[in-house]
């Protein structure tokens, strides 16, 4: 769906990912003359209730994950009734579950339109989640560790935030590469970015690695103790 995406833009055709204003997002609005200026509001008004509805939607997808993982355990709280008591926590978790963990706002700031590149790789996630939704099974194992302490839900959480890591890297290569007709492959492509492939490293390192979660590293008010 990337490549294809990309083969579309690239013939002018719209974005069948993000539609008409993807080129504003992509750009940041530059390169519009007088006659584009007219719209630009409009447009910018259209990736604000985007973004709205992306938040909304968040929240709302969080209350299922946690009332998901938290039925593992003994207590009788509900999801929302946890949140309320737990404020704080609300923000980390809700920048989880939209993917922005440190190790992937990190990778996004080493890539050309990072932010703009793993925007699209999460609007593919969003339009296939009938079948999974990746960001929200990260977190869902996230969760399920923390409240189990179970490794095998740790390493699942793990892997699919390699997954993760690779698609918003491979959604780069895509960009970068179909203006070339992707004459470089990604392996070559991925080996010219030592920058990306250090961090890769931290995934293939031994332990818990639990500060690639990062903002929701430390989610010990999960545990049973914390909810009795």
């Amino acid at each position: 769906m990337l490549i294809r995406r990309a083969q579309l833009v690239s013939a002018g055709e719209e974005d069948p990912i993000l539609g008409g204003a993807s080129a504003l997002a992509g750009m940041g609005g530059m390169g519009m003359g007088r006659a584009g200026a007219a719209s630009e509001g409009s447009q910018l008004d259209l990736l604000g209730m985007a973004e709205q509805e992306s938040q909304n939607r968040a929240m709302l997808r969080m209350v299922y994950i946690l009332e998901k993982g938290l039925s593992t355990t003994a207590s009788p709280r509900s999801a929302v009734d946890w949140m309320l008591a737990r404020g704080p926590l609300i923000a980390d978790l809700k920048a989880a579950i939209l993917g922005n963990y440190r190790c992937i706002l990190q990778l996004c700031s080493v890539l050309s339109q990072g932010s703009f590149g793993k925007k699209v790789v999460d609007e593919i996630i969003n339009q296939c989640d009938v079948m999974i939704n990746l960001r929200e099974v990260i977190l869902m194992h996230r969760v399920q560790y923390s409240t189990t302490g179970e490794g095998p839900a740790l390493e699942k959480a793990l892997g699919c935030l390699e997954r993760y890591f690779f698609l918003v890297t491979f959604g780069a290569y895509v960009n970068d590469g179909s203006s070339s007709h992707f004459k470089t492959s990604f392996a070559n492509w991925l080996g010219a970015r030592p920058e990306i492939t250090s961090m890769l490293y931290a995934f293939r390192q031994k332990g818990k690695r639990l500060y690639l979660f990062r903002p929701v590293e430390d989610l010990s008010l999960l545990s049973e103790e914390s909810l009795g």
